[in-house]
């Protein structure tokens, strides 16, 4: 498999593109305009893809550049990555992201919406109640 890849494969330029117009478009400005400029940017894309596969995830890349001071734009974002890099590097080699997301429900709707209704959820875990109100969280399902 190609070292220039993201998880299952995809190019590390495309999976940021990927996840800036489907993840972060319409929730947050500054990881959209982070992962376009990643995707758009041959040098931060193949600095990334020097980092394992499991840790090139946009989040966490993400997060380790703002625990080092990038802020705003996405050429700020650059040049804290560029100029600390075996500091943020260190920090998402250290680092994971966390799983507690609501959104990890979507498999389960189909199955719950053919359930007596109402239904009552007990959630047993650390999720903090994310998961109880899987009606709340909007979810799209296509077609493979």
């Amino acid at each position: 498999m190609d070292p220039a890849t993201h998880r299952g494969g995809t190019p590390v330029a495309e999976a940021y593109r990927a996840f800036g117009v489907r993840e972060a478009r319409g929730v947050s400005r500054t990881y959209e305009s982070w992962a376009i400029g990643v995707s758009e940017d041959p040098v931060v894309a193949d600095l990334l893809t020097s980092l394992p596969r499991a840790k090139r995830q946009p989040n966490l890349v993400f997060a380790a550049a703002r625990w080092h001071g990038a802020r705003g734009a996405y050429d700020d974002f650059r040049t804290t990555l560029l100029e600390q890099w075996p500091q943020v590097r260190a920090t998402i080699l250290a680092r994971a992201t966390q799983t507690n997301e609501a959104n990890r429900c979507a498999v389960l709707l189909p199955f719950l919406a053919e359930l007596p209704q109402p239904l009552a959820l007990l959630e047993v875990g650390a999720a903090a109640g994310l998961c109880l109100l899987p009606e709340g969280t909007p979810t799209a399902m296509t077609t493979a």
